[in-house]
């Protein structure tokens, strides 16, 4: 089976993505070809619940159900940087697909194909006899917040310098 992704001309946003069988693909060029995307565009008529009224245009592009972050899940090899979602963005000179940007502060790192935080994500991650943090970006202070499960007004900051949850007296 091949995925693929229908894409904005206008914007490369994401708009669905579908799955086509094997046989189809090899019929059509194999599964990376421009023939393939040109068959598969002039085959699968709009989606009904898509407003294509503002969009001038759509393309097509494979993306691989095992790729995350730009890694083959399966020990393969990456393609495309990430599996294609609905509001992800396909992007033409990198050729990658990633997701929304999660925060302003965050950037996006073109080597994993994610977005990354401008402070690194908490090395310690449990605390007590084990219990995980719920843990969370604090886009205000760019900082990661972490909580007590069993008190959630329990709110500790990360402090990367000291590798270390500080209270924060909330």
């Amino acid at each position: 089976m091949a995925h693929f992704a229908e894409i904005n001309s206008d914007n490369n946003k994401v708009l669905r993505v579908i799955v086509i069988g094997e046989q189809q693909a090899i019929d059509h060029g194999g599964e990376n070809s421009i023939e393939l995307e040109q068959w598969v565009k002039d085959n699968h008529p709009k989606d009904p619940f898509i407003d294509y009224s503002n969009i001038s245009d759509t393309y097509w592009k494979r993306t691989s159900y095992n790729t995350r972050e730009n890694k083959h899940l399966n020990g393969g090899t990456p393609f495309r940087g990430n599996y294609a979602g609905v509001g992800f963005t396909y992007d033409p000179i990198n050729d990658i697909f990633y997701s929304p940007q999660p925060y302003n502060s965050w950037t996006l790192n073109l080597t994993t194909a994610s977005y990354e935080a401008p402070v690194a994500y908490p090395s310690i991650i449990t605390y007590g006899d084990g219990a995980y943090y719920r843990i969370t970006w604090d886009e205000d202070n760019l900082r990661w917040l972490g909580y007590d499960n069993s008190d959630p007004s329990n709110e500790f900051a990360w402090d990367p310098d000291l590798s270390s949850w500080i209270a924060t007296g909330n």
